[in-house]
């Protein structure tokens, strides 16, 4: 989802993959090593996952949820 469909604010961070390698705190790890770690993430050069900004929520009793952090709509069930 790269949008909210109620406040339409965009939910994405970035590809998964280029964000680990862009942080400065990385730049000593191999590309191996940063796939290795994006592949945690699910990403795959196929299946360029993305973070995302959006909340999911998991109640003690009940089913999970997912919210927009700018307008609290609830975006998933």
């Amino acid at each position: 989802m790269d949008s909210c469909p109620v406040c339409k604010a965009t939910l994405s961070c970035g590809d998964v993959y280029a964000t680990l390698r862009s942080d400065p705190e990385n730049n000593q790890r191999s590309d191996d090593e940063i796939l290795e770690w994006a592949s945690h993430y699910g990403w795959t050069r196929e299946n360029k996952v993305q973070f995302s900004r959006a909340k999911i929520i998991q109640p003690d009793r009940g089913r999970q949820y997912t919210i927009c952090p700018d307008c609290l709509s609830i975006i998933g069930q």
